[in-house]
C-alpha cells in the first residue's frame, strides 16, 4: 500500500523480476566483457559493437554504450600519440605594419619613394596598395 501497486501485481513482479531484455542484457554484457578483456582493455563502445556483430549477436551500439557505461567498463583514453599540441603558448605575428609608419616618420623622403612604388597605374584607374 505504501508503493501504491496492487497486490497482484507484486506478486506477479516478484515471481519473475528479471524481464527478457534484462536477461538479454545480462548475457550480452558477459560477452562485452569478454570482447573487452581480449582487447587488452583498450576498446571502446563502438569497437566491442563490431565484435558482438561479427560474433552474432543482436544489438545496438547505443545498447552496447549504454551497458558498458554502466558495468563501468571504460576504454583506455590515451594510448595513441595526442593529434594536437596542448599547452604551447601562443605567440603573436609581428606588427609590420607599425614598423612601416615608424619608418615612414623616420624619412619622409623616402616614404615618398616608397608609396610612389606602392602606386601603378591599372587600365585606366589607380591601384593602391
Amino acid at each position: 500500500q505504501v508503493l501504491n501497486v496492487n497486490r497482484s501485481g507484486y506478486y506477479a513482479w516478484s515471481s519473475n523480476p528479471d524481464s527478457a531484455r534484462a536477461l538479454d542484457n545480462a548475457v550480452l554484457l558477459v560477452e562485452i566483457k569478454q570482447f573487452f578483456a581480449a582487447s587488452g582493455k583498450i576498446y571502446g563502445s563502438p569497437r566491442i559493437y563490431r565484435d558482438c556483430k561479427a560474433a552474432g549477436l543482436a544489438c545496438s551500439e547505443n545498447r552496447v554504450a549504454r551497458l558498458m557505461h554502466q558495468a563501468k567498463v571504460h576504454a583506455v583514453r590515451g594510448y595513441r600519440r595526442a593529434r594536437y599540441k596542448a599547452g604551447k603558448p601562443a605567440t603573436a605575428a609581428p606588427n609590420r605594419l607599425r614598423n612601416f609608419l615608424q619608418m615612414i616618420k623616420r624619412s619622409k623622403a623616402n616614404a615618398l619613394a616608397l608609396l610612389k612604388l606602392l602606386i601603378f597605374p591599372f587600365s585606366r584607374t589607380f591601384v593602391f596598395l
